[in-house]
Parts: structure tokens; sequence; C-alpha cells
């Protein structure tokens, strides 16, 4: 959960000089969108108290 809701973040890796670069890529858009979903969907169902959340995606 961030300050405007709930997010996804592909996971990442800090670098020597502490920049965090993802180290996962969706392939594309329509992708990056089907897994968003699929995560929130998952997260709802363990989550449902959270069904007020606004989602960022």
């Amino acid at each position: 959960k961030g300050q405007k809701g709930v997010f996804i973040a592909m996971p990442n890796r800090r670098t020597r000089v502490g920049e965090y670069k993802d180290i996962v890529h969706p392939i594309s858009q329509d992708f990056r969108k089907a897994l968003q979903t699929s995560i929130f969907k998952e997260y709802i169902r363990e989550n449902p108290a959270d069904l007020e959340l606004e989602l960022d995606f």
C-alpha cells in the first residue's frame, strides 16, 4: 500500500550507486495490464477489507 492506494512494483535490485533497477519487465502493455489485474484480484480475495482502497493501475 502506498500513500495513494495499492500499487504493484516489479521485482528490483539496488545497484552499487544506490539506484533501484527493475529486474523483471512485462513484454507488452497488454501483458502488464493482465498481470496487474490478476495480482489485484488475488490481493482483494486475500484482503477483502481493502475493497475500498484506490487501485493504482
